[in-house]
């Protein structure tokens, strides 16, 4: 029975030299297009991350942007309410004090 070694043997040497040389050529093609589709799989990758991250980077923004205004109005809003609680607390406590007055003449 032949082995692949005594097959092997049998070739010339110009034959088994053409064989080896185009197996590892074969070797290093396939290599090299296993290579390209990781690191096409890998960018693809990196790139559908990127994107995910820029959109949410930028809806963040956006919504940022909203908070801070909506933050600046309500503060503006605040600022009148205090101003207007201010008033009225003093007003109140004029008439308290007026009223403490006008008991006080009346009993006197």
């Amino acid at each position: 029975m032949t082995t692949g070694e005594d097959v092997w043997d049998s070739l010339p040497k110009v034959e088994q030299k053409a064989i080896w040389d185009e197996t590892e050529r074969n070797f290093w093609v396939n290599l090299r297009s296993k290579k390209d589709a990781e690191n096409k799989k890998i960018e693809k990758d990196f790139q559908l991350s990127i994107n995910e991250v820029r959109l949410k980077f930028s809806d963040l923004t956006g919504q940022r942007s909203q908070l801070k205004e909506s933050q600046s109005r309500l503060a503006s809003e605040l600022a009148k309410v205090e101003a207007e609680l201010a008033r009225t607390t003093d007003e109140c406590e004029e008439k308290a004090n007026r009223l403490e007055r006008i008991e006080q003449d009346y009993r006197a």
